[in-house]
Parts: C-alpha cells; structure tokens; sequence
C-alpha cells in the first residue's frame, strides 16, 4: 500500500539545518560587504534594498507554490514586463487607476491560465511550454513599445503610484506589501489543506491521483497564482521607476527568482522547500547583487556571479530524481 501523508513539521524540521546554513551564509555575507561597502550599512541602503527585492520576492513565492507541485513557469519575467507596458500605456491615456490596476492583474492571471492549459491539459513539458510563452509575451510587449519605455506622467500620489512610492506608518509601502505577502502564503502553504495537497503533489503525483487529490486542479491554481504574482510585481516595478518597458523582465531579474527559489531549498522535482527558505534566498540574491553595485563592480561580473549563484543552487537542491526537466 501506497502511503501519501506529509506531515509538513517533519518536512521544516529536516531542512531547518540548510536554513541555518544559508542563514550563517548570509550573515558571512553581510559582513564582507558592511567592512569593503561605506554604504552598505546604512538605513537608506537597506531601505532600499528591500523595497528593490519586493517585486522578486513576491514572484518567487507563486514560484515556490509551483516548484513544489512539481512544474515551474519561466514566463513570469516576460509576464512582468508586459505587465509594466500595459499599465503604462493605459495610465497615460487617462485609464481609472483601479481599472489599470484589475486590467494588469487580468492579463496576469490569463497568462496563468494559457500555462497551465500548455503544461497541465496538453501535457507539455513546464520548462519548454513556459519558454514557448515567454518568447511570445515578450515579443508582444516589444511590439507595443517598439523597444523603447513608456513614461508615466504623474503630478500626485494615487492607488497605482502609492504601490511603489507610498508609505503606511512610514514603513515604504513596498515593504508592507513584501510582509504581509511572506505570512500569508507561508501560512497557506504550512497550515492549510490546500498547503498540503501542493507537497504531495510534487512528491508524488501518480500517488497522490490514487489517493483522490485533485492534481490537475493543484496545478492549474498555481499557475494562475504565478501569473498574479508577475503581473502585480509589474505594477509595483512600474510604480518604483515611473516607466513600463519590455525590458523591465530581462534575463537577469529571472535568474534572479530561480536562484532565490533554488537557495531556498526549493527542489526542482517537487515536493520540498517553504516559504521561510525562499525569504532567506531571495535576501541572499539581492544582498550580494547590492554590495557589488556599491563596490562599483562591473555589470558583467555581476552577471557572472548571478549564474554561479544559479550553478550552486542548482547542484544542492536540483538533482532529485524526476525533476521538471523530465515529463
């Protein structure tokens, strides 16, 4: 008899060792950058660092949702930077703010959809499936803007600007977002019904059929989730820098989300990691991204290290048997 119980402490037990791994390695890392960075310490410099990682941060939570069902969405990139076109492009021709806001949120949660119809209906593998469309999400937000930026002309605050620029009890707005974000999916995943189906899912979904749990239906949630998260992460970006563009979803912010989620224990064949580790990763990313743009580093070498930061998540959590990379 097949046996489907995943007690979720068990699995926050077994991987509290790595969180304090990467904790002591973020700690280390913190350190090197306060003693070679004048700045780095500063309240404006973590001021700012946080509000910068909210919209990767709030991505790689639909991320971790999708990751530990077994699937993965590499679209979210080009999901957020058509998302930052749309909102601009509507705002500057006089669009309801709210109406912009639900529009993007719309289209974010429709290209949810068409994902998990790829990979979920159809069959097709996530990894393929999702780079299929986010060749063509990204092609689209080019065609809009003929590759070029879309300022947002704004003379006061409102709901849009507020995302990115407000502030609640002088806290930066993004900032409240970011947390409340964090203890409500990590109460989601760890304590709620739906939390457990998600783990085992990815642990094993043949099981998990036989068991009566609806896979399928897992998965297309988490897509559309996913979706959500990039087009609302495109708001917050746009609201921050005042312009919409395509490239606002480069390949860097990318590897950024995958690098935070892998730190964090995500494995690639489903099953494990949490919303606490993909905190601790997501900080890890942004803090050395942070201390070498303050220590002038080139930007190809902060490209360098993005993807040896991507190697190493990879080797330490990546190799479980029956990975997205399989179908």
């Amino acid at each position: 008899m097949y046996k489907i119980k995943v007690k979720i402490g068990e699995i926050f037990a077994k991987e509290w060792g790595k969180r304090l791994i990467l904790l002591f390695f973020l700690i280390l890392m913190i350190i090197f950058f306060s003693i070679n960075a004048d700045k780095f310490l500063s309240i404006k410099n973590w001021e700012l660092l946080v509000v910068n990682l909210t919209p990767v941060g709030i991505i790689a939570v639909g991320m971790t949702f999708l990751l530990i069902s077994g699937e993965i969405d590499l679209s979210v990139g080009a999901n957020l930077g058509l998302s930052s076109v749309i909102v601009a492009s509507l705002y500057n021709n006089g669009v309801n703010t709210w109406i912009c806001i639900i529009a993007v949120l719309i289209v974010g949660l429709f290209i949810g959809i068409v994902n998990g119809l790829i990979v979920v209906k159809i069959g097709v593998n996530s990894f393929i499936g999702t780079i299929g469309t986010m060749s063509i999400i990204s092609g689209v937000a080019y065609v809009i803007t003929n590759g070029l930026a879309i300022p947002m002309f704004s003379d006061k605050i409102d709901a849009l600007t507020f995302l990115g620029l407000g502030t609640f009890f002088n806290i930066k707005f993004p900032i409240v977002i970011l947390i409340i974000f964090y203890l409500f999916s990590g109460i989601v995943l760890r304590y709620t019904l739906f939390g457990r189906r998600v783990y085992q899912t990815g642990a094993n979904e043949f099981v998990s059929r036989v068991f009566g749990i609806k896979v399928k239906k897992i998965k297309y949630i988490n897509y559309m989730f996913c979706g959500i998260t990039a087009s609302f992460s495109g708001l917050i970006v746009s609201s921050l820098t005042g312009v919409g563009m395509a490239q606002h979803g480069s390949f860097t912010f990318m590897l950024s989300i995958i690098s935070s989620v892998l730190l964090g224990g995500i494995a690639l064949g489903g099953g494990k990691g949490s919303i606490l580790g993909t905190f601790i990763g997501v900080f890890i990313v942004k803090v050395i991204y942070n201390g070498m743009v303050l220590l002038n580093t080139p930007y190809y070498y902060v490209q360098i290290t993005g993807g040896a930061i991507l190697l190493i998540a990879i080797m330490i959590y990546g190799t479980k048997t029956g990975s997205i990379f399989e179908r």
